[in-house]
């Protein structure tokens, strides 16, 4: 157990928070909805720690305890899903069995999980093998793999959970790892092979990103590398990032990616990641910041008005579109990073502020303006007459 294992557990960090709140909301969605599809359903974390922080007010639960706190809280799935927390380290796995002891003795109806001692790739390789020598087939499985460091991030168990139907994946994607590793003299090629899949994908990797000087590019390369390979050697074409900034730092410390086949989870996800994000221009977006909010502060909302001037471009070419062209179809895309709510929230903006017109249901013209009001898909927006291109600003962050 290195000393980065140890002080991971030893605070319990904003950003840790963040995270946990994104899974816990996203498995009762994703479970409520396999529920009607499979008899079973398996949630597993590959890197479940100890079960607990430290915190100034006391013990908090790490993720095993709740995702079990999910499913627990709906009933029709406290007998259904199986759960595997998987840890390498020993002492580690005896408190988290202990926490599980307690848990499960207030949840009696909750089926036990299953305590993994090994490495992930290890431990989950060995699952999988002998359930296919069974004739046994993956039912609608949540992966969550969140490990400390970069070590461990098997992209093969990965893809190889990802290629069964209706079976997703979270991962803790560590770029702060990643840019060190690559900027080590002798770069730790087995532990980039190992998130990458393969020593050739290293090499095109590593030669792509060798003519890059700009740090953003580099970036931007080494987090695009992921989220291809994620949707172009996987059958998840749907893959949602949230950036992670350092608490000290006006930089990336790593990004939390949602990986899926369905348009459906990739919207639930997006919208459960943009309302926990947080920008020092405005709240929502698929990040957090955290050393910005600190050290500056924008009067512009950039983000939002970056998808204002996408909803005028639409409303220009279509005329009259209904709200769900914009939370459905246009956030439904693979490619469109905003969440439906992201669309909604501005859709409603320009509606206060005179730029749209959103259409009365009974087909009476324009519909009274509330405060704040809802906007259900169903409506019909369009552009009124005065409206005035969008503005974007020499602020932008």
């Amino acid at each position: 157990m290195g000393n980065a294992d140890k002080e991971h557990f030893d605070s319990y960090r904003d950003q840790t928070r963040i995270k946990h709140t994104i899974l816990e909301r996203y498995l009762r969605a994703y479970f409520t909805i396999m529920n009607k599809r499979a008899d079973r359903l398996v949630y597993i974390d590959g890197f479940a720690g100890r079960g607990s922080y430290a915190s100034q007010t006391g013990p908090v639960d790490g993720s095993p305890l709740r995702a079990l706190g999910a499913i627990a809280s709906i009933e029709r799935l406290r007998g259904k899903v199986e759960t595997l927390f998987i840890e390498r380290d020993r002492r580690y796995l005896k408190s988290l069995q202990e926490a599980v002891e307690l848990f499960c003795i207030e949840e009696p109806d909750l089926l036990r999980p299953e305590l993994g001692e090994g490495r992930f790739a290890r431990v989950l390789t060995d699952k999988l093998d002998a359930a296919e020598r069974a004739g046994s087939r993956l039912p609608p499985t949540f992966l969550f793999v969140d490990p400390c460091g970069v070590q461990g991030t098997s992209f093969e168990v990965i893809s190889r959970v990802l290629e069964r139907p209706l079976c997703e994946a979270f991962i803790f994607f560590n770029l702060d790892g990643i840019s060190r590793i690559i900027g080590q003299d002798n770069s730790d090629s087995e532990t980039l092979a190992e998130v990458l899949g393969s020593e050739a994908r290293v090499k095109d990797f590593l030669d792509a990103l060798r003519p890059l000087r700009n740090p953003q590019a580099r970036e931007d390369h080494i987090i695009h590398t992921y989220r291809n390979l994620l949707s172009n050697e996987t059958p998840a074409t749907y893959i949602a990032p949230f950036r992670v900034e350092f608490e000290e730092r006006r930089r990336t410390s790593h990004y939390l990616i949602h990986a899926t086949k369905h348009k459906l989870g990739f919207k639930i996800m997006k919208d459960i990641m943009w309302q926990n994000g947080r920008r020092q221009d405005g709240p929502g977006g698929l990040e957090y910041q955290q050393a910005s909010m600190e050290k500056q502060f924008s009067m512009f909302d950039y983000q939002q008005a970056t998808v204002v001037k996408t909803i005028t471009r639409e409303l220009e070419t279509c005329t009259r579109c209904r709200v769900e062209h914009f939370t459905d179809q246009l956030a439904g895309r693979a490619e469109d990073l905003v969440a439906p709510r992201g669309y909604r929230d501005a859709l409603q903006h320009m509606e206060r502020q005179g730029t749209i017109i959103v259409e009365a249901k009974d087909g009476s013209g324009e519909r009274a303006k509330r405060q704040p009001g809802t906007l259900g898909d169903e409506y019909f927006v369009t552009l009124s007459r005065n409206h005035a291109p969008p503005q974007t600003s020499m602020f932008r962050p």
